[in-house]
């Protein structure tokens, strides 16, 4: 083992501190780089949440039929997602959380291939989300020009279930791990009734 004497390690902890320091002011003012950094930290941070059944309240012919766009800006109807569970992601691209979460979205989705319809829907433009570029890693990626007001979206990311026969099961709001054994039960659930 090497030692260094006190003039040394003086050196070598002022070098390093100065680096560190540099780093840190690149992550602040580097905007993609914060944003990054900030996702990066959240994921660390992110507790767990189970889905639940809070109620069944029936969407409204407006949370039905929706407009949203996919990435060629090809027009959907929400409605033509239906006749399956659907999980529904409400973020935006400025959203650290949103971002921080979006893995973990993905990989509950990969666990139900076609069997569940997952979208994560922002209301900003095709340009803003494209130029975020998650579009290119996540094919569930939606915009908007308007989200329904009955999913009362205030915070995000929002995550809204609906069941197949149109009705609103679970709601929440947050940042939050979502892949667990309990969510994949309860998504399973879903789709056998």
């Amino acid at each position: 083992m090497v030692k260094f004497d006190k003039a040394t390690r003086k050196k070598v902890y002022k070098y390093g501190s100065n680096v560190l320091l540099v780093i840190i002011v690149l992550i602040l003012i580097i905007p993609s780089w914060r944003m990054a950094f900030q996702s990066w930290f959240q994921r660390l941070t992110m507790s767990e949440t189970h889905f639940t059944i809070e109620n069944e309240t029936p969407l409204p012919y407006s949370a039905i039929h929706w407009e949203v766009f996919d990435m060629d800006d090809k027009l959907y109807d929400f409605a033509d997602f239906g006749g399956k569970p659907i999980v529904l992601n409400f973020w935006a691209t400025w959203c650290s959380a949103c971002r921080a979460e979006m893995p973990v979205f993905a990989d509950l989705r990969s666990r139900f291939d076609k069997e569940i319809s997952f979208l994560a829907v922002s209301s900003e433009s095709l340009e803003t989300i494209k130029t975020a570029g998650l579009h290119e890693d996540y094919d569930f990626i939606y915009g908007t020009q308007r989200m329904p007001d009955f999913f009362e979206v205030k915070y995000l990311p929002t995550i809204v279930i609906i069941d197949k026969n149109w009705n609103l099961v679970y709601k929440m709001t947050g940042v939050s791990d979502i892949d667990n054994d309990a969510n994949i039960n309860f998504l399973n659930k879903l789709v056998e009734n």
